[in-house]
């Protein structure tokens, strides 16, 4: 009779109010740090993900200066990037001007033309 009055005593003891309170902070405190956890591996994947994508831009960046270089290295992309920058030419070369001709008879084009235009036209 003693062992069953002294499991109830224990009993009682365990599903008293401060053991379930203490129990449940200890819960609180695990869940708190699982989640912390969980919360710095995705920041992790995230920042794996943004570095995969960094480096393909910049391996991708690495072979587009690789091909630039290596046509810089010839006479004729030497020539190429020299007129591109300095707008210059060889000796005996010519520049031509493409200008836009307007159109001698003073009429206007389609797109120049209001909509009041056949308005006009009909009182000329």
């Amino acid at each position: 009779m003693r062992e069953l009055q002294g499991k109830k005593r224990t009993r009682s003891a365990l599903y008293s109010w401060p053991v379930v309170a203490v129990l449940a902070f200890m819960v609180f405190l695990l869940a708190r740090g699982a989640w912390g956890a969980w919360e710095k591996e995705r920041y992790a994947e995230r920042k794996a993900e943004e570095s995969l994508r960094e480096l393909a831009e910049l391996e991708e960046r690495e072979d587009e200066l690789a091909g630039r270089v290596e046509r810089l290295q010839t006479d004729r992309g030497k020539e190429e990037e020299i007129r591109k920058r300095y707008l210059v030419g060889k000796e005996g070369e010519g520049v031509i001007y493409i200008t836009a001709s307007a159109s001698s008879s003073g009429e206007r084009t389609a797109e120049e033309k209001s909509f009041l235009s056949p308005l006009f036209e009909w009182f000329r």
